[in-house]
């Protein structure tokens, strides 16, 4: 149920920002990349300064998944 409910938050939920965390990734419109994906997870609490540690975090997870798996981060890491 958990990975359920995750898959569709990520693929239908704007939460606080105004495309899906799958559209901001997958580039559908400006703002696109990483960084896009916090804001509609956590952005009305991380984004705009808020929280820059945890922001910071975030990307410093997606740069070391990113390094294992020898893929590029993408631009626009934070949001």
């Amino acid at each position: 149920i958990a990975w359920k409910t995750a898959v569709w938050f990520w693929m239908t939920s704007s939460g606080a920002g105004w495309q899906t965390a799958h559209s901001a990734i997958n580039g559908y419109g400006a703002g696109k990349g990483f960084g896009e994906t916090i804001r509609p997870i956590n952005g009305s609490i991380e984004c705009g300064g808020g929280n820059p540690g945890a922001v910071q975090s975030r990307i410093d997870r997606h740069r070391r998944f990113c390094d294992m798996l020898g893929v590029s981060y993408g631009d626009n890491l934070g949001c």
